[in-house]
């Protein structure tokens, strides 16, 4: 627990000693069962990143974050995009508001990117330089519809494989220094991110999706263990974590989903207010969008804020502030907001429910 062997530049080895030790090496792509990357016509993320030319048809496997970002990114270079998602529904995290899913499933129509929702590739193929597949139902779907029980042939230039990460231990030596993992491989770790070594830590992406894998949370770990390392323990907080989907428009979200609030068998109320509905979104003509709020229906607490629209990435970093901080309705309807803004939004969503 207190060595770790170093690997020069030169190629030599050397061992470091240390009082405490931070896990931090992420994590990486995760392949599925018959659509291994070949980096040229199955890619990861990473690939897509890296491409020399647009590809004339693009198949993107797994709506998530990753492959609505895509999506939006390669439908805007001109390719002509699928996106096929095995849930019924786009972003399909309990974190996500619903209503996020069915806007941005209406704003990739009017782009003109295929969505096949409920589905998934079989018999993936390389032909003659083109990928063949077969669409087909998905598992994951307990009633599929007609349509989606359909096989229906398809073809592309390129499928892109968004389904997820795996943790990135490789040559770590983890079961041999007895650093304790759950049945997929990432680390376990208690409220202070203390492995099961004493005085080795672990943060980010390699804790996994029980956490929140995110680099602002990776960043917020990191300091978490250091300030409790230097005699001042602060825990962390997962209940107030924003994240940013940047596809177009953008996506902020914060707190609880109405449909995890009302899970919890929490009373709430929920207000949206239509980001066309402010003037310096006309301005901008940046019209699809809104702001929605959920709130406990006793008192106005705030739980969660939902927020389609430019700049949402931008605009969630005050409803963060008003979760983390267990502001109320009322509070954000009598902080005066500059006008005109997009943050407006918030502001009036707050007023109308004091008006509901």
């Amino acid at each position: 627990a207190r060595h770790v062997e170093v690997t020069m530049a030169d190629g030599s080895v050397e061992v470091v000693e240390n009082d405490a030790l931070i896990l931090a090496t992420g994590s990486r792509v995760a392949e599925l069962p018959g659509l291994s990357f070949d980096h040229t016509h199955i890619l990861s993320s990473d690939d897509a990143l890296q491409l020399d030319r647009v590809p004339q048809r693009l198949i993107i496997v797994g709506g998530g974050v990753i492959g609505c970002e895509m999506a939006f990114i390669y439908r805007a270079f001109g390719a002509q995009v699928t996106v096929v998602e095995g849930q019924d529904r786009l972003l399909p995290m309990p974190s996500m508001d619903a209503d996020v899913s069915t806007l941005l499933q209406r704003e990739m129509k009017k782009r003109r990117i295929a969505c096949e929702l409920g589905r998934t590739l079989k018999d993936v193929r390389v032909e003659d330089g083109v990928v063949r597949a077969t669409l087909t139902a998905s598992p994951f779907v307990d009633k599929p519809t007609p349509a989606q029980q359909k096989e229906v042939p398809v073809e592309a230039d390129m499928v892109l494989v968004t389904v997820g990460r795996c943790p990135a231990t490789e040559g770590l030596g983890l079961a041999e220094a007895g650093i304790g993992t759950d049945r997929r491989g990432w680390v376990v770790v208690d409220d202070a991110l203390k492995t099961s070594l004493p005085e080795v830590y672990a943060i980010g992406d390699l804790l996994g999706p029980s956490r929140v894998m995110l680099a602002h949370v990776a960043a917020m770990e990191g300091l978490c263990v250091v300030e409790s390392l230097c005699g001042k323990p602060r825990a962390m907080r997962y209940d107030a974590v924003p994240s940013g989907v940047f596809t177009s428009p953008e996506v902020g979200s914060v707190g609880l989903s109405e449909q995890q609030a009302r899970e919890q068998g929490l009373d709430v109320r929920c207000v949206t207010f239509q980001m066309r509905e402010l003037g310096k979104a006309q301005a901008m003509g940046e019209l699809p969008g809104f702001f929605k709020l959920v709130a406990a229906a006793d008192g106005g607490r705030l739980l969660g804020a939902h927020i389609v629209g430019a700049h949402a990435s931008d605009l969630v970093a005050e409803a963060a502030l008003g979760v983390a901080n267990g502001l109320t309705l009322e509070q954000v309807a009598h902080t005066i907001h500059a006008h005109p803004t997009l943050a407006e939004g918030l502001y009036e969503a707050a007023l109308l429910a004091q008006e509901a």
